[in-house]
């Protein structure tokens, strides 16, 4: 069996037709298409592989009967957090940001649409960047969930490093009125 990872170094079969692998890089689950039809439209692979940072929790709660307890509820916080709309559809829940941290993030993003929002930051040891000041880029909107930028319209202030310490989690909107607009770092 080869993965989407590269040649597996291991296996463990968790049951008949579920078998986890692990590579030099990465690994995950494969899951036998007659069982991977059982799981859920909403968050299932048609390959069958489901890797093993997040997607492994949908195997998990699917199939609980191979898992135990704390696995279980590991793959539920898992599922919140990382996947809160398929999540939704498959409990028929709806969570709050409190609940899942990519829902929080998500807020923080809609919340900060118009606004710039850190996507590179620089210690003071860059040449641009003063003592006692953090360098940041920004772009309006943000940086989406796939990693792109949601704007071309960017820019690069000095914030206080004390005040960029106690950022969110979610991100640092930098104030235009407040923080000194600089070249691009």
């Amino acid at each position: 069996m080869y993965t989407p990872w590269g040649k597996p170094d291991s296996q463990k079969t968790i049951a008949k037709g579920i078998v986890s692998y692990t590579t030099s890089s990465h690994g995950g689950i494969y899951v036998a298409p007659s069982l991977n039809v059982q799981i859920h439209e909403a968050w299932r692979s048609k390959s069958g592989w489901y890797e093993e940072d997040c997607e492994w929790a949908i195997v998990a709660v699917t199939f609980q009967q191979y898992f135990k307890p704390e696995q279980i509820d590991s793959a539920i916080n898992t599922l919140k957090n990382w996947f809160p709309d398929e999540y939704e559809i498959v409990a028929g829940e709806k969570l709050t940001a409190e609940e899942s941290s990519r829902r929080a993030e998500s807020e923080f993003l809609e919340a900060n649409k118009d606004k710039y929002i850190v996507y590179a930051a620089y210690g003071d040891w860059h040449d641009k960047v003063p003592a006692g000041f953090v360098g940041v880029c920004a772009v309006r909107g943000g940086r989406l969930f796939n990693g792109n930028l949601a704007s071309d319209d960017k820019k690069c202030f000095l914030v206080p490093a004390d005040e960029y310490k106690s950022k969110s989690p979610y991100g640092f909107v930098a104030d235009v009125n407040r923080h000194q607009e600089i070249d691009a770092i």
